[in-house]
């Protein structure tokens, strides 16, 4: 949890004289002190504190917003406001500079009455996207990669589930609220801080694209209390035109990038983000919602993340995971068909640890199958 005070500048009919924030998970505490010069003012509309984050390379993107209402002011004309609303961070590894921001609804539309701008930079401590990442549409579907995923937080943070998302926009991606078509998602599952997975890539069903020029951007998103939120984005450069259809119709579809970070420094500056909830992809079954993780859970975590062990051995008496039919996975003792189905639908595998992130494959079922399977 942190906190700032700020020194704002005057406004009418209001104007802040003190401004506050904590963050603290995933909501944010606003407060300020406002100075009125009519208490009936004061008294007759609803006041609104936002939290907004502004870098130089994506605008200004809204984090929080809260509505207060107060009885009257005091004698010396100076009300208190305190509320605690959901917090958005910005996705992205950049500073950013807040500030809050004093409106009020006077019926016609919210006005903006009084900015306070908080003199340190932060950055938020989240999920991150790393390496080389890039995509190809064909007739088998979509590829996705990217080369590192990490959690930067203390060892104990565990993550919430945290899934891959493919989204064709209008626009280049900058951080904030977003609208578009999700072209295809997937679920890594929780990582514990200080962990990571390398060379992560997936294949899902080929979308569709209606007709337009579009903007695809690689996201990490996080599951949380406030629902999905995302953590960090690639854009990639080159436009793609639709219309796309769902069976092949034209030639491969394929694009790479350098680094993830070259992208997000080369990308021109945005507008204001709209004050909007960041987009609902479509739901992955039963998310975890970031939590600390006892020492013994975030070491396993760790582990599972970072280090490699030998494949099985590719013989006539093991079956790939990545190859055989659902069937002949499920015919392995012990294993339930409900967990053989997930893992032919999270295909391709470029580890046997990876099979952690199936829902209801734990490390002594995992530890069984060993023997049993392969590549």
């Amino acid at each position: 949890m942190y906190s700032h005070d700020a020194i704002p500048a005057s406004a009418q009919p209001a104007r802040l004289d003190t401004s506050r924030y904590a963050f603290d998970g995933d909501f944010v505490s606003l407060g300020a002190d406002i100075l009125v010069q009519d208490a009936g003012y004061a008294a007759s509309r609803p006041w609104l504190l936002q939290l907004w984050a502004a870098a130089a390379d994506t605008g200004r993107v809204k984090l929080a917003e809260a509505v207060c209402r107060v009885d009257g002011a005091g004698p010396d004309g100076r009300i208190r406001l305190h509320a605690t609303a959901a917090a958005h961070p910005p996705a992205g590894k950049g500073e950013h500079r807040l500030s809050l921001v004093l409106a009020t609804d006077d019926g016609i539309g919210v006005r903006v009455l009084d900015q306070a701008d908080f003199p340190c930079d932060i950055a938020f401590v989240q999920p991150s996207l790393d390496g080389t990442a890039g995509y190809r549409i064909d007739e088998d579907g979509i590829a996705i990669q990217v080369g590192r995923v990490f959690n930067p937080r203390p060892a104990d943070n565990l993550s919430g589930t945290l899934a891959l998302e493919l989204w064709a926009l209008p626009a280049p991606y900058r951080g904030g609220a977003f609208s578009g078509i999700q072209l295809g998602s997937v679920a890594l599952g929780s990582l514990a801080g200080q962990a990571e997975w390398t060379d992560v890539a997936r294949t899902l069903p080929r979308p569709s694209l209606p007709a337009g020029s579009w903007h695809f951007a690689l996201m990490l998103r996080e599951w949380t209390g406030n629902g999905y939120l995302t953590r960090d984005y690639s854009n990639f450069a080159l436009p793609v035109d639709g219309p796309l259809h769902s069976t092949l119709a034209a030639a491969p579809i394929a694009h790479d990038l350098d680094t993830v970070d070259a992208v997000e420094q080369a990308a021109a500056p945005a507008p204001d983000a709209a004050p909007a909830p960041d987009a609902v992809p479509a739901p992955v079954a039963e998310p975890a919602a970031a939590r600390p993780a006892d020492k013994r859970a975030a070491k396993r975590a760790a582990k599972s993340g970072a280090a490699r062990r030998p494949a099985a051995s590719a013989d006539k008496n093991t079956v790939s995971i990545n190859h055989d039919p659902v069937d002949r996975i499920a015919a392995i003792k012990g294993l339930p068909t409900r967990v053989a189905e997930a893992i032919v639908a999270g295909r391709p595998w470029q580890r046997i640890e990876d099979l952690r992130m199936v829902k209801g494959m734990g490390d002594k079922l995992l530890d069984k199958l060993r023997a049993f399977i392969r590549l």
